[in-house]
């Protein structure tokens, strides 16, 4: 798709550290399309500017995209736990990937692979910088988007929902992670 299109323009709304389980990584290195790649988590932020410190037609943004310019509270695993684990765990590699802004994301997801740990004293709090995604776009002047990327744990859809609603704007593609949806969800977002 992006091969195909004269000066194809992506975003992605959950970037993490631009590696891990990450669909658009390779597209980005073989192609080099111009497009914004969006992270609200500093730390994940801080490996995703090395991961693409040689792109220079891809813009890096440290935000969530939620429904309000401001601030919103993020939740992600303790770091403590995070690391302690992730060098002892082959299939659970990138913690730091289960940031939601819906905390029995983070639990659930925790659950999965640690279902004798505490995992709810291991999921904290954290306030993070949150734009929508119309702000985004006005920001950055963004006129259309070949492929959206979205890879939010569980808030996917509502990330869609906004995505549609700016007037005069669809994009070509749109890439994302219905696992997490509900049944309602799911049949919403086919209509």
């Amino acid at each position: 798709l992006l091969t195909a299109t004269k000066e194809p323009f992506l975003v992605q709304i959950g970037a993490n550290n631009g590696t891990s389980s990450d669909p658009i990584h390779k597209i980005i290195k073989e192609i080099s399309p111009e497009g914004i790649l969006v992270e609200p988590l500093p730390d994940a932020f801080s490996l995703l500017t090395q991961t693409y410190k040689d792109h220079p037609k891809i813009t890096l943004v440290n935000t969530a995209i939620a429904n309000i310019d401001g601030e919103m509270t993020i939740y992600r695993i303790n770091k403590e736990f995070e690391s302690t684990y992730q060098e002892t765990t082959k299939d659970c590699k990138n913690l730091s990937g289960a940031s939601s802004f819906k905390k029995e994301q983070v639990v659930s997801y925790l659950r999965n692979y640690f279902p004798d740990s505490e995992c709810e004293k291991n999921v904290i709090a954290e306030q993070v910088r949150s734009l929508t995604f119309k702000t985004l776009m006005d920001i950055h002047k963004v006129k259309k988007i070949d492929l959206l990327q979205i890879d939010t744990e569980g808030y996917d859809f509502e990330v869609i929902k906004m995505v549609l609603s700016v007037e005069n704007f669809k994009p070509r593609t749109i890439n994302f992670e219905h696992k997490l949806f509900s049944d309602k969800e799911n049949e919403e977002c086919l209509q």
